[in-house]
C-alpha cells in the first residue's frame, strides 16, 4: 500500500457551464424522427449521387483508354471509387461497397495501364453499375460472392500479366 492510501479523497464537483448555456441536452421524439427520415432519404438517393463519382470514372476510362496512361489518372480512380466505397458502407450497399474496395486495391496494385489491367478497371465500373441499379439487397449472398469471386480472379490474372 502507499502513502496516498491512506489521505483522504477529495471530491471535485464538476461544473456545467457549457451544459446551462447550451440547454440540457437530450432529443425530441420528432428531432429523432426528422433524422431518421433524413437517412432513409439519402440511402434512396445514393445511386443517383453516386452517379456523379461513376460518370469520373467512366471519363477516366475514356482517358485511358484514348492512350493518356499517367499515373494522374490511377490516382483520380482511387479518389473516386473510395468516395464511392465510403458511402455504400455508409447507406448499406454492401456489394457496391466491396467492388469498390476491390478497385481501390488494384489501383494500388497495378504498375501499368494497357492491355488487361484496362479491361479489369472496366470490369469494376460494369459492376459497379449493376449493383446501384439493383439495390442494396436485391443481388443475393450468393451472387455477390461469386462476382466478387470473379472480380478477385480478374485482378490476380491482370497483376500476373
Amino acid at each position: 500500500m502507499t502513502q496516498d492510501a491512506d489521505k483522504p479523497v477529495k471530491v471535485v464537483r464538476a461544473t456545467y457551464e457549457a451544459k446551462q448555456k447550451v440547454g440540457g441536452g437530450g432529443f425530441s421524439d420528432k428531432m429523432i424522427q426528422a433524422a431518421e427520415k433524413r437517412m432513409k432519404d439519402a440511402a434512396e438517393i445514393f445511386p443517383s449521387a453516386a452517379k456523379h463519382d461513376m460518370d469520373k470514372l467512366n471519363a477516366i476510362l475514356a482517358e485511358i483508354r484514348n492512350g493518356n496512361v499517367s499515373q494522374e489518372l490511377v490516382l483520380r480512380i482511387k479518389t473516386s471509387a473510395h468516395e464511392i466505397r465510403v458511402n455504400g458502407q455508409m447507406f448499406q450497399y454492401p456489394l457496391v461497397s466491396a467492388v469498390a474496395e476491390s478497385l481501390v486495391s488494384f489501383c494500388e496494385a497495378i504498375k501499368t495501364l494497357s492491355g488487361l489491367p484496362v479491361e479489369v478497371i472496366a470490369l469494376h465500373l460494369k459492376t459497379l453499375k449493376i449493383a446501384l441499379d439493383q439495390g442494396p439487397r436485391a443481388i443475393m449472398e450468393r451472387d455477390r460472392v461469386e462476382l466478387l469471386s470473379g472480380l478477385e480472379k480478374a485482378c490476380a490474372k491482370a497483376l500476373e500479366a
